[in-house]
């Protein structure tokens, strides 16, 4: 528990810390919810399965084996900007669920779903 405590303490203290470095520099920061960023393939193939001897390696079920802090980190960045593209309405990176399937579940948006809307939609994606 207490161990638990620590760590968290020294999240947010190092979180501060940084936010203030980059308000210096002209910077802002946005927090993004994270949880489920590393289970799910970036590449829009599913689920991951971690390898049971090296942790932090992600299968996908493609066959292609990634680093999962890798895969998290484009999967967070594409919640993001879906955000800031206003594709979803909430922070937690969800897609709206259609309104004729009320019991279907949200599917996460993953990198996969900005390279979907910008082929769709060339001129909205465009930086």
């Amino acid at each position: 528990m207490l161990r638990q405590r620590f760590h968290g303490w020294l999240h947010r203290r190092l979180a501060t810390l940084i936010e203030a470095k980059f308000a210096e520099t002209g910077g802002r920061v946005e927090y993004v919810y994270a949880r489920g960023t590393s289970s799910w393939a970036f590449d829009g193939s599913g689920k991951l399965k971690r390898d049971a001897k090296h942790y932090e390696l992600a299968t996908f079920s493609t066959g292609k084996q990634y680093n999962c802090d890798l895969n998290a980190s484009y999967n967070i960045a594409a919640r993001y900007w879906a955000w800031k593209l206003k594709l979803t309405r909430r922070k937690d990176g969800q897609l709206p669920e259609d309104k004729s399937s009320p019991g279907k579940p949200r599917m996460p948006v993953t990198l996969s779903t900005l390279w979907q809307r910008e082929q769709e939609a060339p001129h909205l994606c465009a930086a």
